[in-house]
């Protein structure tokens, strides 16, 4: 193969699909490693995360979100309008959500946006 079929074959690869399946804790070493590619690679991309959740809450301005458990400083956040869907979940709970792409947050974090519930969770 010349090198140009070799490059490419590696870009796509390396660029998820829609519908990509990821593990929340690999989002959190990903941006850790690197932020800015991290966020190239899953920024406006549809996204399957899963995890267990290590907290449940609302911001600021009332909006719902839960976080993921990562064995990195950096937490993943999930934001989630749909309150009636937080309030059936538990801490230590494993599940997976249809998220519209993840970047890098405002204090070092991961932040999944427009994440509603993945069926069969």
């Amino acid at each position: 193969m010349n090198k140009l079929i070799l490059a490419a074959l590696f870009t796509a690869m390396s660029i998820p699909a829609a519908g990509t399946d990821v593990q929340a804790d690999l989002l959190a070493k990903e941006f850790d490693a690197n932020p800015i590619a991290a966020e190239r690679k899953y920024e406006d991309k549809e996204l399957v995360v899963s995890g267990i959740i290590d907290q449940i809450s609302k911001g600021f301005f009332g909006a719902g979100f839960l976080m993921f458990k990562t064995s990195t400083f950096l937490g993943v956040t999930a934001d989630i309008g749909d309150d009636d869907f937080l309030a059936t979940l538990r801490k230590g709970q494993p599940v997976a959500l249809k998220c519209k792409g993840a970047t890098a947050g405002t204090l070092g974090g991961v932040t999944l946006k427009d994440c509603e519930k993945y069926r069969g969770y």
